[in-house]
């Protein structure tokens, strides 16, 4: 399975701290990496901010969300429950909102197959061998999307739809 991001680890968690990070916004993940892995308990992306009104818009973006949660740094209950989330829980698949780096080098083929897929559904035309298509990454309150151009084109879409096209 293709992860473009980091899991939420220790390191993650002291270089986010020590960037000035006080907030932490726990919300639930849905990737393909922890669709067929029944025996998980959860999955969950943890994104850091400096800004409480940033950390408060997040949250309060996922309220449907049962396990989301906002830590703040500054309280001990939160500061254990976050070490606890960077120590690898069993059972849990828990990621950072950090992107591994040149982590576009190593976008396979099948989710190369599915964004030409989708952008000949979309636009109805296939692609041609020296056209290049442009693919960015981008979280947004903890949802992973990717951006794709093509054609004078531009569409965003979930990463887990084009996973799972």
């Amino acid at each position: 399975m293709f992860d473009p991001l980091y899991p939420f680890t220790g390191e993650v968690l002291q270089a986010a701290i020590k960037s000035g990070s006080c907030y932490f916004v726990r919300n639930t993940f849905i990737c393909s990496a922890c669709l067929p892995q029944q025996q998980l308990k959860g999955c969950f992306i943890i994104t850091h901010y400096n800004d409480k009104a940033k950390a408060d818009a997040h949250y309060n973006s996922s309220a449907n969300d049962k396990y989301r949660f906002l830590y703040h740094w500054s309280e001990e209950e939160h500061q254990q429950k976050l070490l606890n989330a960077a120590s690898n829980p069993i059972g849990y698949k828990i990621y950072s909102s950090c992107f591994i780096p040149n982590f576009e080098k190593r976008i396979g083929k099948e989710i190369k197959n599915n964004i030409n897929r989708l952008i000949h559904f979309l636009s109805n035309q296939k692609q041609k061998r020296n056209e290049k298509a442009t693919v960015d990454f981008y979280l947004q309150f903890g949802i992973l999307y990717v951006t794709i151009g093509f054609a004078g084109q531009q569409i965003s879409v979930k990463f887990i739809d084009i996973q799972s096209y």
